[in-house]
């Protein structure tokens, strides 16, 4: 209503307001919850430890081709609030992009990905490990088809799907992926999606063979299921491998 850009400090200062209203009205209790809701919001605010997270404008400009977002030293304490924060500017990117292509999209000529957009998230049990998150990346995978974008979510462990939202997620893929498994995640996978037990089984056999490629098993949606071999060229191997005794060395 003011026309002020949102920010953390604002709340705090409204929920302080209310609570001197509580207060004078003669209700004591709720004037405390909302003192302490007020406190509680002290570290992102001003001057406080996380204020650069929701209390300042954005140092990043809006144009920038390339965005990294560095999230190695971010305390735990804030980590999902920091990726929730960080898919809502992509999706924001997502949806300009899609607007901006629009015309050119409609065009017979125009290249296949126009206005498309690849969303990558590794690590995606931050976002389903509670529930504000979790219902947000569903929505974001509901809405995916509408925005013209391929959604990716990957996680070292298939467990760490293990919740209310990361079962809703992984269940409405269109596709899903597996590398080799721990013997102790076969179970979980089988159950969510509802393999039989030949193919839990074709999973727990699944190879590495470094430098050569990589079985997968990959189901397709409605089109079938089954093991694959992924295997990349030299030059991809070069680039995107890690192996500390080999690759390492080879690519400094």
């Amino acid at each position: 209503q003011s026309g002020e850009v949102p920010r953390e400090s604002m709340l705090r200062d409204e929920l302080r307001e209310r609570a001197r209203a509580e207060q004078r009205q003669g209700s004591p209790d709720v004037a405390a919850v909302l003192r302490n809701l007020a406190e509680r919001l002290g570290e992102y605010c001003g001057d406080g430890s996380y204020a650069y997270l929701l209390d300042r404008e954005t140092t990043v400009p809006a144009d920038s081709p390339l965005v990294v977002f560095d999230t190695r030293r971010c305390p735990e304490v804030v980590l999902r609030s920091v990726m929730f924060a960080l898919v809502e500017y992509v999706t924001r990117a997502i949806e300009r992009h899609r607007d901006q292509s629009r015309e050119l999209a409609h065009q017979p000529d125009a290249p296949m990905f126009t206005g498309r957009t690849v969303l990558l998230i590794d690590e995606a049990w931050h976002l389903v490990g509670r529930r504000e998150t979790g219902e947000f990346a569903n929505d974001l995978a509901r809405r995916a088809r509408h925005l013209g974008l391929f959604l990716i979510v990957m996680s070292q462990h298939m467990s760490d799907f293990a919740t209310e939202h990361g079962l809703a997620l992984i269940r409405n893929a269109t596709m899903q992926l597996f590398l080799s498994q721990h013997p102790d995640e076969i179970p979980f996978v089988q159950d969510a999606l509802r393999l039989s037990d030949e193919e839990a089984a074709l999973i727990s056999r699944l190879k590495t063979v470094k430098g050569s490629h990589a079985q997968v098993f990959w189901v397709n949606g409605a089109r079938g299921k089954g093991r694959v071999s992924l295997r990349i060229g030299p030059r991809e191997y070069w680039a995107f491998t890690s192996d500390p005794l080999r690759d390492v060395p080879l690519r400094d």
